[in-house]
């Protein structure tokens, strides 16, 4: 090749000045904002613990290039049951959502909500995981997984108090999704489905007598300010919450954000929910311990096993529902038994 010096014409140094300072330099990824719905408040474990951290690592990992914003309570209007619903019409990019409020759209995640199946929160949880690509991904085909967990152990929570099988029947009772609704009916009660979010009011004005939810509630929405009574070793369940995400608003990033989303999302940031859940329910039944006004009460291991026995034909119809619908649930409740 010749060392002559090559003249390059006015125009043609503009041109190569401009490839130099565009055409050849470092891609930088564009800033993105996504927003992420739920209907908690910003005191809630959810919030403070799993969603509010995950955008603060994914603008940190991405040098705020890519920032999550937290809309918490609604801000983005709808309903608690409708989060879903929010995701899929991009009024938001990612929603938390509590699958057992649409049971038709997630028939297969309740399957940790049947009676004594899981231990804890992360039990649950490991479940989940276990089972998420045989058995249970086809709920959310639609959506980006971003993170699964669980709530802690249910436990019967009421004003008067409950130990029994009798005490169980004819109560209006709370349940959180439709699993739990057979739970409630099996065990000889009414079931009253409502979110969480009304039952403070529900419990203290005699709409409901008592709500299965995990002790963590207690904290999360003042339930301590109502309930009276807390009764464990009743049929459990721990029901699983999930945040998902646009498949559109995941598909338009670019690789780099792409990466840091898929990076800092998954079953690690789902378990850190799973253990906060666990350790507020710990934390909730110790101060209930100590007060004067709340009792803190255990079905008995005779009263247990009765409820067992009350449960198992409900156990045993969840199955066969879910099979009619070509769903292999059966295969799946044993595959979930044995996980440790």
């Amino acid at each position: 090749m010749s060392n002559r010096a090559v003249r390059w014409p006015a125009k043609g140094l503009a041109l190569a000045g401009a490839i130099g300072v565009f055409g050849l330099a470092p891609t930088v990824s564009s800033a993105v904002e996504l927003k992420l719905a739920h209907f908690l408040p910003t005191r809630h474990t959810n919030h403070t613990v799993v969603m509010q951290p995950w955008a603060d690592e994914v603008a940190k990992r991405s040098n705020g290039s890519l920032t999550i914003k937290v809309y918490p309570s609604l801000q983005l209007g709808g309903t608690a049951p409708g989060m879903y619903n929010q995701v899929l019409s991009g009024v938001a990019d990612a929603a938390f959502i509590t699958p057992g409020y649409t049971p038709t759209v997630f028939p297969r995640i309740g399957v940790v909500e049947l009676p004594y199946l899981s231990k804890d929160a992360q039990h649950a949880t490991r479940i989940m995981q276990a089972l998420f690509d045989k058995y249970i991904a086809d709920d959310f085909k639609n959506v980006k997984m971003i993170a699964y967990w669980a709530v802690d152990s249910h436990a019967v929570q009421s004003v008067k108090p409950i130990t029994s099988l009798d005490d169980l029947k004819g109560k209006k009772i709370r349940s959180p999704s439709s699993v739990q609704s057979d739970v409630v009916k099996a065990l000889g009660a009414v079931p009253v489905n409502m979110p969480i979010t009304n039952v403070y009011t529900s419990l203290e004005r005699g709409v409901i007598d008592a709500f299965f939810a995990g002790p963590s509630a207690s904290f999360s929405f003042k339930l301590n300010e109502v309930v009276k009574a807390i009764t464990t070793g009743g049929p459990g369940g721990n029901l699983p919450l999930i945040v998902v995400m646009n498949k559109k608003s995941y598909d338009s990033l670019s690789p780099e954000h792409k990466k840091i989303i898929d990076e800092t999302s998954g079953f690690a940031l789902g378990m850190r929910g799973a253990k906060a859940y666990d350790a507020q329910g710990e934390k909730n039944l110790e101060q209930a311990r100590k007060r004067a006004d709340v009792q803190l009460l255990q079905f008995s291991e005779a009263e247990q096993a009765k409820v067992r026995k009350a449960a198992e034909p409900m156990i045993e119809a969840w199955i066969a529902a879910r099979e009619k619908q070509g769903i292999k649930a059966r295969e799946m409740y044993d595959a979930a038994k044995a996980v440790k």
